[in-house]
């Protein structure tokens, strides 16, 4: 399994005149790469570290012969294309970095310090290769260097135009990192409107509008979420999050009940909201004279749906809705209850003011 000795065998077998010790070295080396494009461009970098560039090319130019080479990272036929850079193969080169460009690029991430420089010279070499760009700049943000990320996510959107992803990047960095929103909401358009089936930029964008507080952006754009994006558990959320803050509790609540959510560990907004629907539904009601009924929205607060996705804490914090209810006993005049309620609301554990204010 050790991949640098198994490589040395194979390269010792083409001095062999036997072929078939040669097949059967490239065989067993192939077979522990798993057709992996990250292996391939690891065991090449370990020989390209020492500036055996030629070794670097025999091991990525095994992935031509792999069954899986349609689908390979972009980023082997980037470092194939430097490495024959280096060795003055101009020819070859090109043809390499005009390969990476045309590859698919979902889901590809460079992490490795030597990709800069590959990518790097394939945008120098192939200036309409915005591709290039948009991965380095996908590398130098996750080495927490989004200045850099920026730059280059904008020379890869102008070349890259209807690209949505490398619009969404720099949406998100405008906003969190430059703190310039009509920016970033301005690239996360673009981004839909090359993409207006990725559930994410919905998800996205809505969380920009509401923290800028534009409901009819907010509004417009729920309205242009295809159908077949309404029962996305991440969608759901958004257009209940939406119809909480506009005060339309029971189109909020319709959702909630019916929407199986799953949550990531540790995030509870599908939970806030489900919270935040029911106490406002209920306050409506006791504004209406309905106390009864709102008793009944106030006590959901406390329940803790399967579909909801997030469990019942050993530590709860209801304070809002016992206070509330303690209001509504008091209307019926019903004090033992309200006094009940209201010492729950001072009992429980309050880490915060929103808390603790009731």
């Amino acid at each position: 399994l050790c991949f640098p000795a198994l490589a040395e065998a194979y390269f010792l077998s083409e001095e062999d005149e036997k072929h078939s010790a040669r097949e059967d070295q490239k065989k067993r080396l192939m077979a522990v790469m798993r057709n992996n494009a990250q292996s391939f461009i690891e065991l090449a970098a370990d020989y390209t570290r020492f500036g055996l560039y030629g070794e670097g090319i025999k091991i990525l130019s095994l992935v031509e012969e792999s069954a899986q080479k349609e689908e390979m990272s972009p980023l082997v036929w980037y470092y194939l294309g430097y490495y024959y850079e280096k060795i003055n193969k101009t020819d070859e080169a090109a043809g390499y970095f005009k390969l990476g460009a045309e590859q698919d690029p979902s889901f590809v991430f460079p992490h490795r310090l030597e990709s800069e420089a590959v990518l790097r010279k394939a945008a120098s070499d192939s200036p309409d290769d915005g591709r290039a760009m948009y991965y380095l700049g996908n590398l130098l943000c996750s080495k927490d260097r989004g200045w850099e990320a920026i730059e280059s996510w904008e020379n890869a959107a102008k070349k890259e135009k209807y690209f949505s992803v490398v619009h969404r990047n720099l949406g998100r960095a405008y906003f969190r990192l430059a703190n310039e929103v009509d920016r970033a909401i301005k690239e996360y358009e673009t981004a839909l409107e090359c993409d207006g089936g990725d559930y994410k930029l919905y998800y996205e964008l809505d969380k920009l509008y509401t923290s800028c507080g534009l409901d009819e952006k907010r509004e417009g754009l729920i309205k242009k979420i295809p159908v077949h994006l309404l029962d996305n558990d991440i969608i759901a959320e958004r257009i209940a999050a939406f119809y909480t803050d506009t005060l339309e509790f029971d189109k909020a609540l319709e959702i909630l009940r019916k929407t199986k959510f799953y949550p990531l560990e540790f995030y509870t907004e599908g939970r806030r909201i489900f919270e935040e629907a029911n106490i406002g539904k209920g306050i409506a009601l006791l504004n209406d004279g309905k106390t009864d009924e709102a008793i009944a929205f106030f006590k959901e607060v406390m329940n803790y749906p399967r579909n909801i996705g997030v469990g019942e804490p050993a530590k709860k914090s209801h304070a809002e809705a016992y206070y509330r209810m303690g209001v509504c006993f008091e209307k019926l005049g019903e004090m033992e209850n309200a006094k009940e309620n209201w010492k729950k609301a001072a009992e429980e554990e309050h880490p915060v003011w929103n808390a603790l204010k009731y």
